[in-house]
């Protein structure tokens, strides 16, 4: 067999072994290898030609760009070629572990350009209708829904929830802090009656509470799919101060709080949009569901028909419209919002509806109902787990006041602590 040899082209035989082809000169292809036949055009005169004459074969097939190029092959004469005799150029497959390599090359490549491409839903349009808010069935619940696991409390909650309403009445911390996350702070004093078993839950409690859950689903990695306000917010739509000058400051409140929700991403993107809201010392809360195109009131004593929410609807929704034109880059048309007042189990007394609005904040969404999760049986054991939940919070940087829950002997003090 004659030697051959490749011009134009110069690589590391190591690097590229896999990607050139072997290009080898004989009458017939061998039977053991895989090969890539293509024949040359035979001698048409016979002149004898040049040694050094080059044939300029393209090989169309490699599967590498390294290989995709015109080739020069020089030909010399060779006792195993005859003058007329059809040349045939062999190529050499890649592997099967370079081919494998490639694949998987071409596979990342593919995989990481659809991931790139991803956007948020609030740039584009539904391809359908808004999805409708979940109703519960007019038959009766399947036995096998249990709910209980979100009441259900240890005996060492239990303690420790006694410690803290005893806490809350001595008079060397009722006055310091029990929990502390970022500026939202709570004194013992304010814990302990907003949770005791009669007791009304005040603004620290709930804004603390809206805080948790607020960093409980950024830790989830639905970063800030829903955005949690503070009840100030709410003050000012419903113009519900009190005091000359106010209104100024309750303007500011509000401006802050959508700065800051726009700060971490457009207004647009968001799914839901929660205000605890406070009006004549009861609580309930509106949402803004953007997605669904959806204004809701969750409200554990009020109908949509009563007085309360009609003049309710007349000062949330107008004020809400105003400050989203003026912090949102898109303009959404509020009109072809309708207004929703999901199924949820009325309260029985006068002091619960705090706790009712703490955990319309944090259960529902437009494909869930709370008639079966809160109940007024579940509420005793609802203000243990709050309680529990907010003190020993993983963001609650108060350490002195969670190790002193967990030591206080309250055998003097406290009329709550030997209450199961």
């Amino acid at each position: 067999m004659g030697n051959r040899r490749l011009e134009g082209q110069h690589c590391d035989e190591n690097e590229y072994q896999d990607d050139f082809a072997e290009f080898l000169y004989e009458e017939e292809p061998s039977d053991n290898i895989d090969m890539v036949e293509q024949r040359a055009q035979p001698q048409i005169n016979n002149e004898q030609s040049s040694p050094q004459t080059p044939l300029h074969i393209n090989i169309a097939s490699a599967r590498t760009p390294a290989t995709k190029q015109v080739i020069q092959i020089s030909s010399q004469s060779s006792p195993d070629i005859g003058m007329n005799s059809p040349r045939i150029a062999q190529m050499r497959e890649p592997n099967q572990h370079a081919q494998t390599e490639e694949r998987q090359y071409s596979m990342t490549r593919i995989i990481d350009s659809l991931n790139a491409s991803g956007n948020f839903s609030g740039t584009r349009h539904n391809l359908y209708r808004p999805k409708r808010i979940v109703h519960p069935s007019k038959y009766k619940s399947s036995p096998n829904d249990n709910y209980t696991r979100h009441q259900t409390i240890s005996a060492a909650e239990l303690n420790r929830y006694n410690n803290i309403l005893s806490i809350g009445e001595t008079q060397q911390y009722k006055y310091k802090f029990a929990d502390l996350m970022d500026n939202v702070k709570v004194t013992w004093s304010s814990l302990s009656k907003s949770l005791s078993p009669r007791g009304v839950v005040d603004t620290y409690v709930l804004n603390a509470y809206a805080k948790k859950i607020a960093n409980d689903q950024n830790n989830k990695e639905n970063e800030y799919r829903n955005f949690y306000f503070f009840h100030r917010t709410s003050v000012y739509f419903l113009k519900n101060w009190e005091g000359a000058g106010k209104e100024e400051d309750y303007k500011n409140c509000a401006r802050q709080a959508f700065t800051f929700a726009r700060n971490k991403k457009p207004l647009h993107y968001y799914d839901l949009l929660i205000f605890p809201c406070l009006y004549d010392n009861h609580w309930f809360v509106f949402t803004v569901d953007i997605k669904g195109h959806h204004f809701i009131f969750l409200d554990s004593i009020y109908d949509e028909n009563s007085k309360y929410h009609k003049k309710i609807q007349g000062l949330l929704i107008p004020g809400f419209i105003a400050i989203w034109e003026e912090f949102s880059d898109v303009e959404k048309d509020f009109s072809k919002f309708d207004i929703q007042y999901p199924p949820i189990t009325r309260q029985n007394n006068g002091h619960d509806c705090g706790i009712y609005a703490m955990k319309c904040m944090e259960w529902w969404n437009p494909r869930m109902h709370l008639k079966d999760i809160i109940r007024p049986e579940y509420i005793p054991n609802m203000r243990k787990q709050i309680a529990n939940d907010l003190l020993f919070s993983e963001y609650n940087s108060q350490e002195e006041a969670k190790m002193l829950a967990r030591s206080f002997n309250p055998t003097k003090h406290g009329k709550y602590a030997r209450q199961l």
